[in-house]
């Protein structure tokens, strides 16, 4: 629990800074997602964002956002490990931006 408190602590403090993300560095995009959701400044993290919405899942040509949101979720878990953002952060970030088309 103290880890856990610790990590969303750093996390948020981390995200309203307005520190330009590198595209190296493990976290950026759950990071930058995480600065969307709290309406910080989103200044160098454009290419981020715009990677997250990049990522769809379409069949036969037709958007499908459940299939859309388990793929960002993936993809932000593959990105950042869990001992660096709590599961909750990544599902807030799903829940607002998951389903929506890029």
């Amino acid at each position: 629990m103290k880890k856990s408190v610790i990590a969303a602590a750093v996390l948020c403090i981390t995200a309203g800074l307005n520190l330009p993300a590198k595209a190296d560095e493990p976290c950026n995009m759950t990071l930058c997602m995480w600065g969307k959701v709290s309406g910080a400044s989103s200044e160098g993290c454009q290419g981020q964002i715009n990677k997250f919405f990049k990522k769809q899942v379409k069949k036969k040509g037709s958007f499908l956002p459940d299939h859309t949101a388990d793929a960002r979720k993936d993809m932000l878990m593959q990105e950042c490990p869990a001992s660096m953002a709590p599961a909750q952060f990544i599902d807030t970030i799903i829940s607002k931006f998951g389903r929506i088309r890029g």
